[in-house]
């Protein structure tokens, strides 16, 4: 601490003895925990979120090459669900998505957490729109 501060402050009666370049010090380095700690929280966020932009990305593509496609029995891109899972049922071709039974359907439906209320056919054209599949 500065001398002149420290004859300045022994001259105030009933003035506690502070040593206040210690205290700073402390200040300064539980402030400078607290950034690197939110710094952190931030970078964590960061990557999550980037991680979900790339996931996003490529469902879309997936999307996009889905609607493009013109032949039933052309190979379908498959749509992972909002946490990068792909279900194990998922139909090769438009073909295969028109052949499947009720209950594939509704766990086609149930995996991408779809309503699954309706006939065989309105299951089939929700999840295909969902997906953009055109049922051709």
């Amino acid at each position: 601490m500065n001398q002149g501060l420290q004859q300045e402050t022994a001259l105030v009666t009933n003035f506690p003895n502070l040593d206040i370049s210690r205290a700073l010090a402390t200040t300064k380095t539980t402030i400078n925990d607290r950034i690197d700690a939110l710094n952190n929280r931030i970078d964590t966020m960061e990557t999550r979120l980037n991680a979900r932009f790339d996931s996003m990305n490529t469902r879309n593509l997936a999307r996009v090459l889905n609607l493009r496609i013109t032949d039933p029995y052309e190979t379908l891109e498959v749509v992972s669900n909002t946490t990068g899972n792909i279900p194990q049922n998922y139909p090769q071709t438009v073909a295969a998505l028109r052949a499947m039974t009720r209950q594939n359907i509704n766990a086609l439906l149930n995996f991408y957490q779809l309503p699954n209320a309706g006939t065989v056919e309105t299951k089939r054209i929700h999840f295909a729109r969902h997906l953009e599949i055109q049922l051709l």
